[in-house]
């Protein structure tokens, strides 16, 4: 008994001085085993943990996902130094170079900048007609965007195909960025080379990151004429009075929208009627209006919002 003792005790003594070959062994001083931890958030204030980002650890081709909260870990047994990536839909990618040095555990923040986006994005064509035979051709550029941190710094309208790089402004009104353009500002010799040409959009954030949130193309350009009636020449009218033009027939789907300016030193917008039928080739004007010099024009506006507009025609109220 006392022999099986001191024989045990042998075997414990040299069991504790053998080699540590498991890497995962926590006693092994040649241990490799490693963890990367972490958290993902919004870069706009409050902090949000964004979940379901992608982490990749390139050099071992590890991926996981932040949970709920925003956490990570990745548990290597390679301790190579390499990039570790983070993904996330509508969030700019980010990254971060592990070194390991002679640490087994690095901690990593990152805190993501949301993308803006476009809910809405309205490119045409305008065509303006003037006396005595002039037509001018525009081309017009809405877009309603998104950012959640509210660090847009500036908008472009871009086709790369044209040259054309310029600025949109802001409209606080609508709250759109906006802009028209004519031909000879975008620097082209028609507005014909418009028509089914790429147009992007593209936001600068304040941090100097592009984006491209959106693009369209321009379908139609209107280069017939709605003929005006009556009343015109300065024709003395008095109320109620009928605006009359003569049938416009373009050969696709569009609507009218009426328009009367008052006649001071600028031409002032007195009063608009939208959405008339394309059947109609009058409208009954029985609204109160002051007596002056007057003018009106009709705008032709297809499916698209391109559009055209009528040369101008002035009448007198008494």
């Amino acid at each position: 008994m006392r022999a099986a003792i001191i024989l045990l005790s042998i075997l414990v003594i040299f069991s504790c001085d053998a080699p540590r070959e498991n890497p995962l062994d926590p006693n092994n001083p040649d241990n490799v085993f490693a963890i990367i931890t972490g958290s993902v958030k919004t870069v706009s204030i409050p902090r949000a943990p964004v979940s379901a980002a992608k982490i990749t650890f390139a050099n071992s081709n590890q991926v996981v996902y932040t949970n709920s909260s925003g956490n990570f870990n990745i548990e290597t047994t390679t301790k190579i130094n390499g990039w570790l990536y983070v993904e996330k839909e509508n969030f700019s990618m980010d990254s971060s170079y592990i070194n390991w040095n002679n640490s087994s555990k690095i901690n990593r923040e990152f805190f993501l900048n949301a993308k803006p986006r476009i809910d809405s994005l309205i490119l045409n064509s305008s065509v303006i007609n003037r006396h005595p035979n002039l037509q001018s051709y525009f081309v017009e550029v809405k877009a309603d965007l998104f950012d959640s941190e509210n660090d847009i710094d500036s908008v472009f309208f871009i086709s790369e195909d044209l040259d054309i790089n310029e600025l949109l402004l802001y409209n606080f009104a609508s709250d759109w960025y906006e802009n028209s353009f004519s031909i000879e500002e975008l620097g082209l010799k028609s507005i014909d080379q418009t028509v089914g040409k790429n147009f992007q959009i593209n936001v600068v954030d304040k941090n100097g990151l592009t984006f491209d949130v959106g693009s369209s193309i321009i379908k139609r350009i209107i280069k017939q004429e709605i003929e005006y009636t009556a009343p015109s020449n300065n024709e003395i009218v008095s109320l109620p009075f009928s605006i009359e033009w003569k049938r416009f027939l373009p050969g696709f789907n569009f609507r009218y929208k009426l328009e009367i300016f008052l006649v001071d030193v600028t031409a002032e917008l007195y009063w608009s009627e939208d959405f008339i039928p394309s059947s109609e080739i009058q409208f009954d004007f029985t609204k109160n209006i002051n007596p002056g010099t007057y003018f009106w024009v009709i705008w032709c506006i297809d499916e698209f919002n391109n559009s055209t507009r009528s040369k101008p025609a002035t009448f007198i109220i008494e």
